[in-house]
């Protein structure tokens, strides 16, 4: 992305202030899903923003790891016996990406503390990864 916003500038003769990655994968995302995302992302001053859904599984109660001790929690720290006491944890969705410019070029991960997150409905939110997950677009797109 930083290679092409830097080649853009140079054909276009310009420099974008706001860049955005839309990715294809993510065929669910409406029009109003990025011009609110773009309306957040300038009302907050956000370094940069990432679209989110809430996630379905949480790391504070039901996510397990294998390591070479056994199975343990993935987050054990604090044990919580019910899931709606864990703290709220969200997917990241694929689906929209922003950035100032002067950040893009100077970061090297997606998420840091000056990082905004959009909450998108779960129903917009499927990320075609596998063939599995481009039967379920497919079906909500026929629908």
């Amino acid at each position: 992305i930083k290679h092409a916003l830097l080649e853009s500038e140079k054909k276009f003769k310009k420099k974008f202030n706001i860049i955005m990655d839309l990715d294809v994968t993510a065929p669910l995302r409406e029009t109003k899903d990025i011009i609110n995302a773009k309306k957040l992302f300038q009302s907050k001053k956000y370094e940069n923003l990432i679209s989110v859904c809430e996630s379905r599984k949480n790391p504070y109660f039901n996510m397990v790891e294998l390591n070479k001790n056994g199975v343990k929690l993935v987050k054990d720290k604090k044990l919580f016996s019910r899931r709606q006491d864990a703290p709220k944890v969200f997917d990241i969705n694929a689906s929209i990406y922003m950035w100032k410019r002067s950040t893009l070029l100077k970061i090297k991960k997606v998420v840091t503390s000056k990082t905004g997150l959009f909450l998108m409905p779960k129903s917009r939110s499927i990320d075609i990864d596998d063939y599995h997950d481009f039967k379920i677009v497919e079906k909500f797109l026929k629908n």
